[in-house]
C-alpha cells in the first residue's frame, strides 16, 4: 500500500503523520508529492509505524532527489 493510501485508510493528516515518524509535516507532503525520497532511517520508521503496511518499494522513488550514495566504479 502506498502511503498517500495509508494515510486516508487511517484518516491521518501529513502532520499527525510526521508527528508519529518524527519529521515535519513538509518533509511527509515532499515524499508523497515525488520531490524527496525518505532516508533508509525514516524508511525504517514509516514501516514500523505502520506495522509493514507500507514497504521500501512504495517509499523508493527513484527519480526523487535522494541522500543515498550510489558507489558506481564507471564513473
Amino acid at each position: 500500500m502506498n502511503l498517500a493510501d495509508y494515510l486516508k485508510k487511517h484518516s491521518l493528516t501529513h502532520r499527525g503523520f510526521g508527528e508519529k515518524v518524527g519529521v515535519q509535516q513538509s518533509h511527509i507532503t515532499n515524499i508523497l508529492s515525488g520531490r524527496k525520497s525518505p532516508s533508509l532511517r525514516l524508511m525504517r520508521r514509516i514501516i514500523e509505524v505502520t506495522n509493514g503496511g507500507v514497504t521500501v518499494g512504495d517509499l523508493y522513488n527513484p527519480k526523487a532527489p535522494s541522500r543515498l550514495k550510489v558507489n558506481d566504479e564507471n564513473t
